[in-house]
């Protein structure tokens, strides 16, 4: 065709092959490369899951280090309820939170599960918390009732350390120590947090009223012992509801603690299966991207002939992409094996043992604290040893238990891997373990082992304590109880006998009073332990309380117990070395024996404190037996003491005032004041029976007061100011608060101080001279008169006299009843009178009751006189009408027949 431009169909081919090949080419780049940009994308995809995985493994690890970490710090604030541990797992629990929502919102898989957890065991953790405030709180106010409680049972102690009743004093000590008991009972509650603790501490704490009640039925007159027992009442009260707040509050923690428990066990087995998908699914990542990569290798074989330099720049950057994914993947390896050698440095250095268990019964995880509690050999417990092997290893070891039942035993141990569980096991060496066991939900189990050795040497230590005294480690009051009463029945069995020995210290408050009461505790000690070796290892050695024990002897007969209680005594007479000084106490004995004494415990209680009472009697140093005679004589004696001491308070007392003549200038210069006791059934009871009674049991100390002044407000309302004498014991006299009793009598009845005279007698000067002294002088300078009573019966010296700053001297009236036929009397009588006038002292001749003697007294100089002559004791109304007559210058004419009938005129 003219025009066209034809082209030779050789050249058109060679266009169209290469057009074609060009095409082929490009078809096949094209194809290369979209076959290649299709591998490529899913290699990002697979890098990037890669990546999320390692990121999901590395937060459920953290996740599983700060639920160890939290549960660790929440036991820590369980046990020491304090502010810092508390703010410690506040802090714990806030981190576990955020891991824990960190790894959820990582885990597709996870549908919420670990958001329920966080808010579960963030629940738990609150009513942990919650519970322990509430705990805390119950026993700050049950330590503060418990010290108000011990604060007035001590001052119900000492309040009856002056009386004399021995049932009273008896019942203050006990009551103090039933509390005490309570007390004890309540702290071993809660340090164990048993529910039979709770139990025995309840128990106890109910004597404490009981006792309370039975005392203040015996104090019924001592106004001041039953204002402290009733207000023992709000404390006690508070004491008990306390006790019952600090179960309440054990039973909600040990619930919230079983719910914190439970969710930790299900966060940590959350956290341990987020791992294992991650583990998982990182190796399939993995697979996956090494197939992709041969597959892309085997098309860039096939294409690279076709596409050399294509293929080779395909082929560069693809290596290169590939180099950038391997770099990546062997980042994440190596951050995974970082966290995994951080979870086994962990398992390394936990304080608990852990073993976990696959569901094939073989050991997955294992660490070396697991070890070395349980004593197993490494290459015994591994990663893949067989559960039942080191069971059976276990068990040929004894490590539980002497028995023979194997099979039982291994069955049970067994059974212990299918559920959970929480028990303690001893092992042989002593080690107390607390095991506790979770099972996994493949059928695993995660098992935890926690030294408890000395919380449980605590609690043993806690028992001890509230069996034994603390001072002396003996026995206390209720172990030689139990004591006694076995000793009893083994008695009824085999035919022999029982002997019971009360023991009191004597001398033992004057160590406290000078050496103080480190000394007097030191020198308990060293007693106790010279007892202990005197008496058989049969016998029971016990601490009643202060200076009082008490010995149980089973298997013994009455000579036997006698014996033993001299060898006692001597052990205990020898001298104390102590570090503030040297001491030595005596050692009273009462001895009660089985059945002659009594055939229940009570009657041999009751029997030997009798005798030991009747041993301090008689004058301590003593051993003495019961029998009926000592029963009969200290009934009545006890009948007159308990007497006494409601005669002040009932006003059973009065005084009556003798008076006291002077022969010079014929008048009446004084009166002595004496005590006499009206009892409503006994009549009235004479000063040598009573006051002898008063000193002994103390309560001469508040008589004397009450004489004092009673006989100062009388004599201050007398017509004529004449002195007023009045005795003062020796009990009395050892009070540094005398002086200032006095000087507050005075005060209040505002009566001069030289119108008091105070009359001590001679054997009143034996004791304590610089002390009593330094006394007499006080009372000298506070203006009072001092007399020395019964003159010539003691054993003073004529030095004492000199030195003592007495203004006058009564010459006992042996002396003057005799001075009339006997001349020696009268000689004795003369020298006294002459000692007097060479000192410059007067003289007061008591007895007096004839003429006769008060004209021989006259006659040798004696310059006053008191007797039945002069006056009787007349009563307050009596004394104060006669010396208004004698003001208003009425006088008495003389009658010879009649005792009093001398003509006395008042002084001015």
């Amino acid at each position: 065709m003219t025009g066209d431009r034809l082209e030779p169909p050789a050249a058109m081919s060679v266009r169209k092959r290469i057009a074609g090949g060009f095409a082929v080419l490009l078809v096949l780049l094209v194809a290369l490369a979209g076959v290649t940009l299709r591998l490529m994308v899913p290699l990002d995809a697979v890098a990037e899951r890669v990546r999320a995985d390692s990121a999901k493994a590395e937060a459920a690890t953290e996740v599983s280090l700060l639920v160890g970490s939290v549960r660790e710090r929440v036991v820590r604030y369980t046990l020491s309820a304090t502010m810092a541990d508390q703010k410690a797992a506040q802090d714990g629990l806030a981190e576990l939170a955020e891991a824990i929502t960190r790894t959820a919102t990582n885990d597709p898989h996870d549908d919420g599960d670990l958001a329920a957890l966080t808010t579960h065991y963030r629940n738990g953790a609150d009513s942990t918390f919650a519970a322990v405030g509430q705990r805390r709180a119950v026993v700050a106010r049950m330590h503060a009732a418990g010290t108000k409680i011990r604060t007035l049972t001590s001052a119900i102690v000492l309040a009856l350390e002056s009386e004399a009743d021995a049932d009273l004093i008896r019942g203050g000590v006990e009551l103090a120590q039933r509390f005490q008991a309570s007390d004890v009972a309540s702290s071993r509650f809660l340090a164990s947090r048993s529910p039979v603790d709770s139990n025995i501490a309840a128990s106890e704490l109910k004597a404490v009223p009981a006792g309370a009640a039975e005392l203040s039925r015996l104090a019924a007159e001592n106004r001041r012992v039953r204002r402290f027992i009733a207000a023992l009442e709000q404390p006690l009260a508070v004491y008990a509801n306390a006790l019952q707040g600090v179960v309440a509050a054990d039973e909600q923690l040990r619930l919230a603690s079983a719910d914190l428990a439970a969710a930790t066990e299900a966060v940590f087995a959350n956290a341990a299966a987020q791992r294992d998908r991650a583990a998982a699914s990182q190796r399939a990542a993995v697979a996956a991207m090494l197939d992709r990569v041969r597959s892309v290798r085997g098309i860039l074989l096939v294409a690279s002939l076709a596409a050399v330099c294509i293929g080779l720049a395909l082929a560069v950057l693809i290596g290169r992409a590939l180099t950038a994914q391997f770099q990546r993947l062997a980042a994440a390896e190596a951050a995974l094996r970082k966290k995994s050698v951080l979870f086994e440095t962990t398992l390394a250095n936990m304080e608990q043992g852990l073993v976990m268990v696959t569901a094939d019964r073989t050991v997955g995880v294992v660490n070396e604290r697991a070890l070395q509690l349980l004593g197993l050999p490494p290459g015994l417990m591994h990663e893949g040893a067989n559960v039942d092997e080191i069971l059976k290893y276990q068990y040929e070891r004894g490590d539980f238990g002497e028995t023979d039942a194997k099979n039982r035993v291994l069955r049970h141990q067994r059974r212990l891997f299918g559920c959970a569980h929480l028990y303690e096991r001893r092992r042989p060496n002593g080690t107390v373990i607390e095991i506790r066991g979770v099972p996994l939900p493949d059928g695993g189990l995660v098992r935890t082992y926690t030294d408890i050795t000395e919380r449980r040497l605590a609690e043993e230590r806690i028992r001890h304590a509230a069996r034994h005294d603390v001072l002396t480690s003996l026995p206390n009051r209720a172990v030689f109880a139990e004591r006694l009463g076995e000793a009893i029945a083994h008695a009824d069995t085999t035919g022999t006998g029982v002997a019971v020995l009360f023991l009191d210290v004597d001398r033992f408050k004057r160590v406290n009073d000078t050496l103080g009461h480190a000394a007097g505790d030191e020198l308990l000690r060293q007693a106790t332990d010279r007892m202990r070796a005197v008496v058989r290892d049969c016998d029971t050695l016990a601490r009643m309380g202060g200076d009082e024990f008490a010995l149980v002897m089973p298997d013994i007969r009455r000579e036997t117990a006698i014996a033993i209680g001299k060898r006692l005594r001597a052990k205990v007479r020898e001298p104390y070395v102590l570090r503030q000084g040297t001491a030595s106490v005596r050692l009273s004995i009462g001895i009660a024996c089985y059945p002659d004494d009594g055939v229940t415990a009570d009657e041999l209680l009751n029997h030997a404190d009798l005798a030991l009472h009747r041993a301090k009697t008689v004058g301590r140093d003593m051993c003495c037996v019961f029998d009926e005679g000592i029963d009969t004589h200290l009934h009545d004696e006890l009948v007159l003491e308990n007497a006494l001491q409601f005669a002040l308070q009932e006003e059973q007392f009065a005084l009556v005032y003798q008076p006291i003549w002077d022969m010079q200038a014929q008048r009446i210069v004084g009166a002595e004041a004496l005590v006499r006791w009206h009892h409503p059934v006994m009549g009235i009871i004479a000063p040598s029976d009573f006051i002898p009674l008063a000193e002994r049991t103390g309560l001469i100390i508040e008589l004397g007061r009450w004489v004092m002044e009673t006989a100062c407000r009388e004599a201050a309302s007398w017509a004529s100011p004449i002195s007023v004498s009045v005795n003062v014991a020796a009990a009395q006299l050892r009070r540094c608060e005398l002086i200032d009793e006095i000087r507050d009598i005075l005060a209040v009845t505002s009566l001069a101080p030289s119108r008091l005279k105070v009359e001590i007698t001679e054997t009143q000067l034996l004791e304590e001279t610089a002390e009593m002294l330094a006394r007499l002088t006080a009372l000298r300078e506070l203006g009072v008169r001092l007399s020395l009573d019964d003159f010539g019966t003691g054993y003073s010296s004529l030095s004492a006299l000199r030195s003592f700053p007495f203004s006058d001297v009564k010459i006992d009236r042996g002396f003057t009843q005799g001075i009339v036929q006997d001349e020696r009397a009268r000689g004795l009588v003369e020298s006294i009178l002459l000692v007097c006038r060479v000192l410059n002292l007067e003289c007061v001749a008591e007895g007096v009751e004839t003429q006769s003697q008060l004209a021989l007294l006259q006659r040798l100089g004696c310059t006053h006189a008191q007797g039945y002559l002069i006056g009787r004791p007349e009563p307050p109304a009596t004394i104060r009408r006669k010396l208004w007559h004698l003001v208003a210058g009425e006088r008495q004419e003389p009658l010879d027949d009649v005792p009093d009938a001398i003509a006395v005129t008042a002084g001015s």
